[in-house]
């Protein structure tokens, strides 16, 4: 990821809309499904005859902050692209988010000598506990009947947690510096898998699997990674034109930078059938809008613009999209003079570019189900990636001085 953004030039954005040739640029793009809401134009004949009165009150219902919900919670896609955000129309590959690392002082790519053998080890090691997993026959998703055998996979769990002792004592030449960290993520290795068995113990009572199950799901098999997970419970907020928009995510990832809480990635768990998004993920490229409602498309966005402020990202936002076991990884990319403009005007309505730059997009991955061996095995060493630089200082791969 190329530098896109800087903070250097004060010159307010209204003032460089105004000025003939200046750099900010205004882009409307004819062809953008439930995109802008300005109207192609077919022939002066199609169109019908407007009052000024007609067109003034017209405007001003458009630009009235009242017609942005309060809470992002009720948010589709129309209103974040009224904010100039989109999300992009393809998928990116996973590995394009560790660039997120020029963004961040605490972030380092690619990581070298022991601390890359460390990942290297860890992923590794995880890999090999996870995939004790194939010894579950069935689903634990919403989609798995109620004749499924749950009361067998619970059991199935509860061997599964006997062989992964058996792979903890295992003697390798680890230092005592790379045991201190399996011996963390394998306590956590071992909750998930009891976090499973309490799932299917629950379906083999007929009972039906919610959000908040998938959502402590979620959090249960990152926290195996070092990362720090945070039921939110305070609002974010941020003003928007003349109104106080607010947000509370489902889930956030944070770490220490050093003193103060910075926000790592941000959660949103939503609704959906996870088996048809999977046969969709499956295609070589992979639209979000294809897939996912424009409601959570909505809802997601407005939590990772209200994020902003906090992320160790700077003018970058990392995110995450689940319904049920699969996950998708997001990060918006908006500059400070964008915000600006969303907080003074409360609608852009279009596609903004600034110094040539397009700000305002969000870029996504195909989804990944974190209970197949062959997915999870494509994001373990991100997450990994992630949770080390998350850790207490002194035990992250590079040190922040304090």
């Amino acid at each position: 990821m190329e530098e896109l953004f800087s903070d250097d030039d004060e010159t307010s954005l209204e003032e460089k809309t105004t000025k003939t040739g200046g750099n900010v640029s205004i882009d409307t793009p004819k062809d953008l499904p439930g995109g802008c809401s300005r109207r192609n134009r077919s022939s002066e004949n199609d169109m019908p005859s407007l009052s000024l009165s007609s067109i003034s009150n017209s405007k001003r219902r458009r630009n009235d902050p009242q017609c942005l919900p309060r809470s992002v919670s009720s948010w589709t896609r129309l209103c974040t692209e009224r904010l100039g955000i989109f999300y992009n129309n393809k998928s990116a590959e996973l590995t394009d988010f560790y660039t997120l690392s020029k963004r961040s002082f605490a972030f380092d790519y690619p990581l070298k000598e022991e601390n890359k053998r460390l990942l290297e080890t860890l992923v590794q090691v995880t890999e090999e506990k996870l995939g004790m997993a194939r010894k579950l026959n069935w689903s634990v998703t919403e989609e798995a009947t109620q004749w499924f055998p749950f009361l067998e996979e619970s059991a199935r769990c509860q061997d599964i947690l006997s062989d992964l002792h058996a792979i903890a004592e295992k003697k390798e030449d680890w230092s005592a510096h790379t045991v201190q960290y399996l011996r963390r993520s394998h306590y956590k290795i071992e909750e998930f898998f009891m976090q499973l068995q309490k799932m299917y113990l629950k379906r083999k009572d007929g009972k039906n699997l919610t959000e908040s199950d998938f959502t402590e799901l979620l959090a249960g098999f990152t926290k195996m990674f070092f990362i720090n997970v945070e039921e939110v419970l305070s609002e974010r907020t941020m003003k928007i034109g003349n109104s106080k928009v607010s947000s509370i995510p489902d889930m956030c990832f944070w770490a220490q930078y050093p003193s103060p809480l910075y926000s790592v990635a941000v959660v949103t768990v939503a609704e959906g059938n996870s088996e048809e998004m999977k046969e969709t993920g499956k295609q070589n490229s992979f639209d979000i809008s294809a897939t996912v409602s424009n409601r959570v498309l909505g809802q997601h966005a407005g939590e990772l613009l209200l994020e902003v402020g906090n992320s160790v990202f700077r003018n970058v936002t990392l995110g995450i999209i689940c319904i049920q076991t699969m996950i998708i990884f997001t990060y918006l990319e908006i500059s400070p003079k964008h915000l600006a403009l969303i907080e003074e005007k409360g609608e852009i309505d279009c596609r903004l570019e600034i110094n040539g730059k397009r700000s305002g997009i969000i870029h996504y991955t195909k989804p990944y189900d974190f209970m197949e061996e062959k997915d999870r095995c494509e994001i373990l060493e991100f997450l990994f990636w992630i949770g080390l630089h998350s850790l207490p200082v002194d035990y992250r791969p590079n040190p922040v001085t304090v």
